[in-house]
């Protein structure tokens, strides 16, 4: 039931956050195969050898992959909130007085918005 759920939700490209273990919840779903994560440290050799197709990392405390948000635990989960909240305002900024600006973020780079 709530995999297909999370799957057509990841599938329309609505934003999908997890922090702590929450990742190795979604893993089983099948959506995070192929794309970045992380996961709390403490699960990160059971995540890694019971789902290797999703490409973990351990080094970030935050992952963006498209439209899924990883972060390895609740401190992190809320740095990478505050990241969001602050791309959605700006580019509601952007959007109101230009068509075309770059953000540029310490640890992902450049964000076209």
């Amino acid at each position: 039931m709530y995999v297909d759920l999370i799957k057509r939700h990841a599938a329309a490209g609505k934003l999908i956050f997890t922090t702590c273990t929450g990742a190795s919840a979604l893993a089983t779903t099948g959506v995070l195969d192929g794309k970045n994560a992380t996961v709390n440290h403490v699960e990160f050799n059971y995540v890694k050898r019971t789902f290797p197709k999703v490409k973990w990392s351990k080094e970030k405390q935050w992952v963006v992959d498209d439209n899924i948000w990883t972060a390895g635990g609740a401190v992190a989960g809320m740095d990478m909130l505050a990241h969001w909240c602050v791309l959605v305002e700006y580019r509601v900024l952007f959007e109101t007085s230009a068509d075309d600006h770059v953000h540029h973020s310490q640890d992902h780079g450049a964000l076209r918005l």
